[in-house]
């Protein structure tokens, strides 16, 4: 590990990252955080003047249009998931930790904490 570290050293790598009086209003599907009393794991996808953009591969949206710009009908609509970049401003931050990876071990250490999967759909019976 280097003697000198910029968090710009740490852009596509994962973090983990504590938060401090993150909005309840953020909190959710939108953002995909829900736990904001630990320590959130996730890639850190940039920086700026605003704060830190993490990656959250479980955003769910619809699209209204199709790939070449015309309306979708309404019944034809589908939710879709994608990857997205999460805003995390500086003033909730607290810590950020970056611990170098270990390319053997990354996939048993690669729960994102913090972010979630959206919740199975169920049907009710008879419809």
């Amino acid at each position: 590990m280097k003697s000198q570290m910029s968090i710009n050293d740490t852009i596509g790598n994962w973090i983990l990252v504590r938060l401090i009086n993150y909005p309840k209003e953020l909190i959710g599907q939108t953002t995909g955080i829900y736990a904001t009393d630990g320590w959130i794991k996730a890639k850190l996808c940039g920086i700026d003047e605003l704060g830190i953009w993490l990656e959250n591969p479980y955003f769910t949206s619809t699209d209204f249009v199709d790939s070449e710009g015309n309306p979708i009908p309404s019944d034809q609509r589908k939710e879709v998931t994608k990857t997205a970049a999460v805003l995390i401003r500086w003033q909730f931050i607290a810590s950020i930790i970056h611990v170098e990876a270990d390319e053997a071990n990354q996939d048993k250490h690669s729960v994102r904490l913090g972010f979630q999967p959206p919740a199975p759909k169920t049907t009710e019976e008879g419809q």
